[in-house]
This record gives structure tokens, C-alpha cells and sequence, in this order.
């Protein structure tokens, strides 16, 4: 598809009727966290029984597949009308802009603006999306452990290696098993 074409997923389903007259077949490229699929499939079913002359394809696939060939298709010119994604920002350059489709721009200014950045490309006033979903990934110290090893917690301005370095201070006073004895603090990844 066209980048006039290509939307967030968080759009599909509140976008979809407002562009029905324009649609025709959409296709959604979509993986799933949970049961969002199975609510995704029961709105969009619902949604084609009341618009008969729309078809509404969802692509189930995994989250690898989105991570690595959403770009490559995105690319090619040949990817979704519709995409589940959390790489919004890397891919916004493909996002269609939706602010001349929407009824009231203020209204999605006022309730996602904070986010909006995350996915429009730099810039722009573009509204791409929202959110449906954040996830806020961290650290988690145990002040009582620091404080029974007479380590001070790092400030604000710390480094992970500064976490590191304290945290393994932590372990080893406290004979605690963790971190993972090389004391390497180590971040995971979650998608939103």
C-alpha cells in the first residue's frame, strides 16, 4: 500500500466507519498481546455486518514478523492499510496523516498529544495514532537492602553501570542473588 494508506492499528476499528465510503477491502496486519485479537476479530466482524460492502482481512502473525518484515513491505511500497506496531517512531515516515480525516483535530490533540510525537514523524503535527497501550520499563531497588549494606542509592543522574556497580555492592554485602553475579543490570523489552 501507499503511505496514504498505512495507519496504526489503534486507528482500525474507529477509523474504519468514518471511511467507509473510501475503503473498499482493508487489510490489517496484526499480532497480538493477550486476547486483543479475538476482541479485534469480534469488533471487525461486527463492524463488516453493518457495512457489507467493506471487507476487513486481519493478517494474524507474530510479533517477529512486524518487527521484520512490516519495514521491508512498508518499504516496497507494498505493506498493510492497517498495522499493530510498537515501533512507531523508526516507521512514521509511513504513517498516513489523519488530521484532515478527523472530525475535531483538538479533541486528539487534547486526549493523545502527549504521545503523539512518539509516532508522527519530526516535525509535524501529524496525527498518526494513539496509543493502546504504554508500557513503562525500570528498575526497582530494595532501599532496605542499600541501607543494610551502607550503600547509597545513585542519584538521578546515575548511569546503569552505576546501578551495576551499586547493585552488585548490594548483593554481595547482603548475600542477596541478585544481580546476576557479573553485576550487569540488564533491561528488558516490552512491547506496546
Amino acid at each position: 500500500m501507499t503511505k496514504t494508506r498505512t495507519m496504526l492499528a489503534a486507528f482500525a476499528v474507529g477509523l474504519l466507519t468514518s471511511t467507509a465510503a473510501l475503503a473498499g477491502d482493508v487489510r490489517i496486519m496484526w499480532y497480538s498481546d493477550g486476547v486483543e485479537g479475538e476482541v479485534l476479530k469480534d469488533l471487525i466482524d461486527r463492524f463488516m455486518k453493518d457495512n457489507p460492502d467493506i471487507k476487513v482481512t486481519i493478517d494474524n502473525v507474530s510479533y517477529s514478523v512486524v518487527r521484520e518484515q512490516l519495514p521491508v513491505q512498508l518499504e516496497a511500497g507494498d505493506g498493510p492499510d492497517i498495522a499493530h506496531v510498537t515501533n512507531l517512531k523508526a516507521l512514521s515516515k509511513h504513517w498516513l496523516d489523519l488530521r484532515p480525516l478527523v472530525a475535531d483535530a483538538a479533541y486528539w490533540d487534547k486526549n493523545f498529544g502527549d504521545q503523539a510525537d512518539w509516532m508522527r514523524p519530526d516535525g509535524t503535527d501529524q496525527i498518526s495514532g494513539f496509543m493502546t497501550q504504554i508500557t513503562l520499563t525500570g528498575g526497582f531497588a530494595n532501599k532496605t537492602l542499600f541501607e543494610q549494606a551502607g550503600v547509597a542509592l545513585p542519584g538521578k543522574d546515575a548511569t546503569w553501570d552505576d546501578w551495576a556497580k551499586a547493585s552488585k555492592q548490594v548483593a554481595e554485602s547482603q548475600q542477596v542473588p541478585f544481580p546476576d553475579g557479573t553485576g550487569q543490570i540488564r533491561a528488558s523489552h516490552n512491547s506496546a
